[in-house]
C-alpha cells in the first residue's frame, strides 16, 4: 500500500483528498511513529517526578488488583487463654504492694483490728489521701469485681487483671479461662483489699469509678482528680 492509498483509506472519498495528497504528502519524507522505540525521557525534574509517580501509581493499582482480599486472608483473632491458677500468684504479689502502698497493716495494729482499721479511715482527711494513693497504683493484678455498667452482661464478672490498658482492664474471671475486656468508661468496680495476710484479718472495700480511671499508671501519677459526690454513669 502505497501513501496516495493510505491518504484514501484515512480520507475517504471526500473532495478534495487527491488536491490533499498533492500538496501534503506527495513528494515529501513522512516520519512514521515507531511502536517498538522507547519513550523519550521527561524533559524537565519536574515531569520526571510526576512519571515514577504515575509508575507507583499503576503499580499499587495492578497489586491490589492481583492481590486477594485482606478480609478473606486475614485469620480472625484467637481469643486469649490464660487459667485462673497463673494469675493468682499475680494477685498475691499486688496484695502485698497496695497493702504496703497504704499501710494497711499499720492501721489495723492494736487488739481489735477491724475497729483500729474502721477508726483510721473514718477521718475524711486519711481517707482522701488514701484514695488519691490507690487511683495512682498499679491495678495489674487486683482482684476486681463488677458492680455497675452500662453493660448489663458485664456485672458480677469477677476476675484478676493481667493487663491495663488506656480504656480497659482485662481480667481473668474465676470461673474462665479466658481473658475478658472490661471497658472503664462507665465502669464501677469493687476490689477487697484484705489488712495482713492473716485469714482473718479485716477487709478493706472500695468502689472505683471507671471514668476516673481512665489513664494508665504514668498519667494517672501526674493527673488531679477533684473530689465530687456522686459520679453519674452516661
Amino acid at each position: 500500500m502505497d501513501a496516495r492509498e493510505v491518504v484514501q483509506a484515512v480520507l475517504g472519498a471526500e473532495p478534495g483528498a487527491d488536491e490533499h495528497y498533492a500538496s501534503r504528502v506527495q513528494g515529501k519524507r513522512v516520519q512514521l511513529a515507531n511502536v517498538d522505540r522507547a519513550a523519550p525521557p521527561p524533559a524537565t525534574a519536574m515531569l520526571a517526578r510526576q512519571a515514577r509517580r504515575a509508575e507507583r501509581r499503576a503499580r499499587r493499582a495492578q497489586h491490589r488488583a492481583a492481590a486477594p482480599s485482606s478480609r478473606e486472608t486475614r485469620a480472625p483473632p484467637r481469643p486469649r487463654v490464660l487459667p485462673y491458677t497463673q494469675a493468682e500468684p499475680l494477685h498475691a504479689l499486688w496484695l502485698q504492694y497496695v497493702q504496703n502502698l497504704v499501710s494497711l497493716p499499720e492501721l489495723a495494729a492494736g487488739a481489735e483490728p477491724e475497729k483500729a482499721l474502721a477508726q483510721a479511715v473514718s477521718g475524711a482527711s486519711q481517707m482522701q489521701t488514701m484514695q488519691n494513693t490507690l487511683l495512682k497504683a498499679d491495678w495489674t493484678g487486683a482482684k476486681l469485681s463488677v458492680v455497675q455498667s452500662t453493660n448489663p452482661a458485664l456485672v458480677r464478672l469477677c476476675g484478676i487483671v493481667v493487663q491495663e490498658t488506656h480504656e480497659t482492664f482485662l481480667l481473668v474471671p474465676e470461673n474462665e479461662e479466658r481473658v475478658r475486656m472490661v471497658p472503664k468508661q462507665n465502669t464501677v468496680f469493687r476490689v477487697v483489699i484484705p489488712a495482713t495476710r492473716a485469714p482473718d484479718a479485716p477487709r478493706l472495700t472500695l468502689d472505683l469509678f471507671g471514668n476516673q480511671m481512665r489513664y494508665t499508671l504514668p498519667a494517672r501519677a501526674t493527673r488531679k482528680h477533684k473530689a465530687r459526690k456522686t459520679v453519674e454513669l452516661g
